[in-house]
């Protein structure tokens, strides 16, 4: 017989929750947008961090947000790219894009990705926060040049 106990919790403790939490706050305002839905970090493929990168950089915008980013070169590929961000949602996502368009690709298509690009990624970027996306494409540029400059072994 099947234990139907088992089925006896109508709630999920660990769900998300669903924005009553006010409490917060990032320390500025970004508008009247509500902010979107961050995924879980694990399934945010390109936050993290790697051992002994090629080129790194970071910034902090103006209202605080920081983003820092990781590149591994090899040859005239972007291999890889682990993005470090902290501060809105929409920073966040905006790294997250950036290591997603960039990552495989080579330099010439790195330097071709536009904040554009980015926000028709995320598919709801409201134009007032496509600084984020410009935040991340300007310090991911900003670890390729440090990488490039970086003698490497042929």
């Amino acid at each position: 017989m099947a234990h139907e106990a088992d089925h006896t919790t109508d709630h999920q403790p660990t769900g998300p929750s669903h924005g009553h939490g006010h409490g917060h706050a990032h320390g500025h305002s970004h508008g009247h947008h509500d902010e979107p839905d961050v995924p879980p970090l694990e399934e945010l493929e390109h936050v993290g961090t790697m051992d002994d990168p090629d080129g790194a950089a970071e910034t902090t915008s103006e209202c605080g947000d920081v983003i820092g980013v990781q590149v591994r070169l090899r040859g005239n590929v972007l291999e890889t790219v682990r993005v470090q961000p902290t501060g809105c949602a929409y920073t966040i996502l905006c790294a997250e894009a950036v290591g997603r368009l960039c990552q495989g690709r080579t330099l010439d298509e790195v330097l071709s990705v536009e904040p554009q690009d980015v926000a028709r990624l995320l598919g709801n970027l409201p134009d007032d926060h496509l600084h984020c996306a410009r935040q991340a494409l300007s310090v991911l540029g900003e670890a390729l040049v440090r990488a490039l400059a970086r003698p490497r072994n042929p």
